[in-house]
């Protein structure tokens, strides 16, 4: 007789599974995947170890899983940044804006997603999803070459540029054991950058702005 698993059972493995993913997702944000080992996730989760293997397939399963929560949810925000301002210019300043004063907020998540030495899977993931950030910044560089506002260019290069320069930008400021705070025109600086990367005209201040402030 085949073994029919009920919709019950189905529902409480499917929450059990949950409960292993966010106990891995509080590790890892607190402290990186190095933080996020089989037996603390099990004892975050309050289960056994066996039921941790019972559900990935060892711990690259579960750091695949941790992963892809918390940079697909980067990559909506991201979408969202992009999408909101009006005009092109202020799209790219707002995806590197957010993008970067997230990652500055949250220093260690930002480093496990972005920098932190965690094998093959997770860098195999990292380019799935910088791939995605970049087709996002491209359609709207390819927009405001349309409209004008940008030089002609190919799209994805300097989409995929743009994404690249953030990321760097971000290494030092990120990197576990950095004592000095990061300059306070980080942000600044990387959408100043990331603007001239494009073509993007410098706005023209209005009568009685300061000339040498930054408008991004």
């Amino acid at each position: 007789m085949v073994y029919r698993q009920t919709e019950r059972v189905a529902t409480r493995l499917a929450q059990r599974r949950a409960e292993i993913v966010d106990a891995a997702c509080h590790l890892v944000a607190e402290g990186g995947f190095g933080n996020a080992k089989v037996g603390a996730i099990a004892q975050a989760a309050g289960v056994s170890v066996g039921s941790v293997y019972s559900h990935f397939d060892g711990i690259d399963g579960v750091h695949a899983e941790v992963f892809a929560v918390f940079a697909g949810r980067e990559l909506q925000r991201t979408a969202a940044d992009l999408s909101d301002p009006a005009n092109p210019r202020a799209a790219i300043a707002s995806q590197v804006r957010g993008f970067g004063t997230r990652a500055l907020r949250a220093p260690v998540l930002a480093w496990a997603l972005l920098l932190e030495p965690a094998g093959t899977v997770i860098e195999e993931l990292r380019r799935s999803y910088r791939d995605g950030h970049a087709a996002l910044a491209a359609e709207r560089i390819a927009a405001g070459v349309a409209a004008g506002a940008f030089p002609p260019q190919d799209a994805r290069v300097t989409g995929a540029a743009i994404v690249g320069a953030i990321a760097e930008t971000l290494v030092r400021p990120l990197s576990p054991g950095t004592a000095a705070e990061p300059p306070e025109n980080t942000i600044d600086e990387a959408i100043a950058f990331c603007l001239r990367a494009v073509g993007a005209a410098p706005e023209t201040p209005a009568p009685g702005d300061d000339p040498h402030a930054r408008h991004p």
